[in-house]
């Protein structure tokens, strides 16, 4: 049944892509595209995922990445005041909505009742996470050089993309995560958890800083087939994550315009990046996998406020790996990409990781 929801929700989002993309096509040529926008949703639930309400359990994000002009006076004072690499040549500027959700309880639909432990949704938790709802507003530019880069030719070479993202939000029951996660279950007819057990109301806000390197490791020849590497490090600092993620990821398929791709994916986390809005011709499709391995300082999810002792925390470990594989389709000027990643255990006294869902849909104009 919820494979069915899936793929239906999936192909709706696709036709709907199809009829509306000559309509926007029509004021940027091919290769004269001037921004791009995303739908992103990450959930547990859906088909390859844990299927367990559990942990990070669902995110929402809005997001969009343009090329500068006169009137984005906020993203070209950053451009000035922030000591980014190459921003002196393409920039770009970005700006992102979201909300993500925390859960301890596990809510099992193939199980009698729904729950397989109700009574750790409403008494004091000692040994899981608290409940946590976030809510997000990003602003970033993203730098890389103006030069042809070898990749767009049958040569090896490297090219580099530099990103500085803020984020400022808030935690706590003022979310509205609780309501949402409410709602969802009562079209779905499941049980109801009680979020007794949640993070206290507070501002947050992030500052993340990250260098990519992409590859091309075996040449397109005559556009038939390519497979590329992107290699990523950063840096996350703040009252939410402080930590230093690093990763890889490969692709594989027909020839494709000098964009970075998967790497784009990191559900749950901040600093997600979409592809440069003038990368070139259309879009093709590709298979992807990878990974990413983060050092954690500090987790506001699991071990609660910096600035304050909250009531439900955890110890968080001191690593985390997460890896990924998924596919990308093309149709016009729109993206449509299914991903399933794994998540290594994330505190101590966890049962078992977790695995996530992520699904996008993007268009360039």
């Amino acid at each position: 049944m919820y494979a069915y929801r899936c793929i239906s929700l999936i192909a709706s989002a696709w036709l709907v892509a199809g009829l509306m993309s000559p309509v926007l096509a029509q004021e940027n040529p091919p290769g004269k595209s001037e921004r791009v926008s995303s739908l992103q949703i990450d959930n547990d639930d859906w088909p390859g995922g844990s299927e367990l309400d559990r942990h990070y359990t669902n995110g929402l994000r809005v997001a969009t990445q343009f090329a500068l002009k006169q009137h984005h006076e906020f993203f070209k004072w950053m451009k000035k005041h922030v000591p980014l690499p190459n921003k002196d040549q393409v920039v770009f500027g970005s700006f992102a909505l979201g909300q993500n959700m925390y859960t301890p309880c596990e809510i099992d639909r193939g199980s009698p009742g729904g729950v397989v432990d109700p009574t750790r949704c409403s008494t004091p938790i000692t040994q899981d996470r608290p409940f946590g709802g976030w809510t997000y507003a990003e602003f970033g530019i993203t730098s890389r050089p103006d030069a042809p880069s070898p990749l767009n030719h049958d040569q090896s070479g490297v090219s580099i993309r530099d990103a500085f993202i803020v984020s400022i939000g808030w935690v706590g029951a003022s979310t509205g995560a609780e309501g949402l996660q409410r709602l969802v279950h009562k079209i779905q007819e499941a049980r109801q958890t009680t979020w007794n057990n949640q993070l206290r109301t507070e501002p947050t806000l992030a500052i993340s800083y990250s260098r990519e390197w992409r590859i091309k490791i075996i040449p397109d020849d005559g556009g038939l087939t390519l497979m590329d590497m992107t290699s990523r490090l950063g840096a996350t600092a703040g009252n939410v994550f402080n930590g230093i993620p690093a990763g890889a990821s490969f692709r594989f398929g027909p020839d494709w315009t000098d964009e970075f791709g998967a790497s784009q994916f990191r559900p749950g986390m901040t600093g997600a990046l979409l592809n440069d809005p003038d990368s070139g011709n259309l879009p093709n499709w590709y298979l992807f996998a990878g990974f990413e391995g983060r050092l954690v300082a500090h987790n506001i999810f699991l071990d609660g406020s910096l600035i304050r002792k909250d009531r439900q925390s955890v110890r968080s470990r001191t690593t985390v790996w997460d890896w990924q594989f998924g596919i990308t389709l093309p149709l016009h000027r729109w993206r449509i990409s299914y991903m399933v990643v794994g998540r290594s255990k994330e505190f101590i006294g966890q049962r078992k990781p977790n695995r996530i869902v992520t699904a996008q849909a993007s268009i360039t104009y």
